[in-house]
């Protein structure tokens, strides 16, 4: 058999291992779940968590600290809204991103309206994207296990 056969066949396997290795890293690396809860006892407090299956990282904001939030342009590859915190020392972080700015702009207004109005007393918004990166990981992982698969099977009459 040829070298540059052999070659090939160990180029396509690292791709294979590569999509493997991205497809663990999108299941179990990525945050998928944003939630921002906000309730009004004597002053508001909030609390942004983010989560996927095996981690979790919470932060608490009290009323004094907490301003509101804007949304802001931002362009990465394509243009993305980002709806960002805001405290009294300035941003926080961007917390939600959404690829229209109609959508960004309604949950600004949720929140803001939430911070204006004393009357309510709860207010909570997520953002799920675990559907969505589960679904990837396991493409990826299927691929490059069956790419894998396939470049083994070949070498079957070899080893």
């Amino acid at each position: 058999m040829p070298s540059g056969f052999h070659k090939s066949k160990n180029c396509f396997s690292i791709g294979c291992i590569f999509f493997i290795f991205i497809g663990f890293i999108a299941f179990f690396e990525q945050y998928k779940v944003t939630n921002f809860t906000c309730e009004r006892a004597t002053q508001i407090n909030c609390q942004l968590t983010y989560y996927n299956e095996w981690k979790s990282s919470v932060k608490t904001y009290s009323g004094k600290e907490f301003m509101g939030v804007k949304v802001k342009g931002h362009y990465n590859e394509r243009y993305d809204y980002y709806v960002t915190l805001l405290t009294n020392s300035g941003k926080v972080s961007d917390v939600f991103i959404y690829p229209f700015q109609s959508e960004a702009q309604k949950i600004v207004h949720k929140i803001n309206t939430f911070i204006s109005n004393s009357q309510e007393t709860f207010i909570t918004v997520t953002q799920d994207y675990s559907n969505s990166f589960n679904l990837a990981a396991a493409i990826c992982i299927i691929f490059g296990v069956f790419g894998l698969g396939l470049t083994l099977y070949s070498y079957r009459n070899y080893i």
